[in-house]
């Protein structure tokens, strides 16, 4: 079974609170009264918006940004090369001869001892053939 809403119990007005002598609030309605017929200071244009903001905090100094040794200046020199870096990694045993890799620079050797031979059997067979 359902049961209908009981009509609620009639309550008693609400006490007024007791009116306040302004002599007795700790700011001065006067003072606001005043603050508030002055022209704004702040003057808002519609057309642009406007943002504030507002930081809290300790202002960074030098070191703060550039760290403890920004004296000394940046890295000499500037980053490690390509190069350098493959100096670095390499071991001394396969790294390359100059501008070739291991196995140009074996024909390369080769191919120099191979013509310097040849070059001293030519000169040595003529003279050979002029005495």
């Amino acid at each position: 079974m359902a049961s209908a809403p009981q009509p609620a119990a009639e309550q008693p007005p609400a006490e007024q609170p007791p009116a306040l002598d302004p002599e007795d609030l700790p700011f001065s309605l006067g003072r606001i009264q005043k603050a508030m017929a002055r022209p704004s200071t702040v003057r808002l244009e519609l057309d642009r918006p406007v943002f504030r903001t507002e930081v809290i905090g300790r202002k960074p100094t030098i070191e703060d940004i550039l760290g403890p040794d920004f004296a000394r200046g940046a890295a000499s020199h500037g980053g490690m090369t390509h190069q350098e870096f493959l100096n670095m990694v390499t071991p001394k045993d396969v790294q390359g001869y100059a501008a070739f890799s291991n196995g140009e620079a074996l024909t390369v050797a080769a191919t120099s001892f191979v013509m310097q031979w040849a070059l001293q059997r030519a000169v040595q067979r003529f003279e050979d053939a002029n005495t």
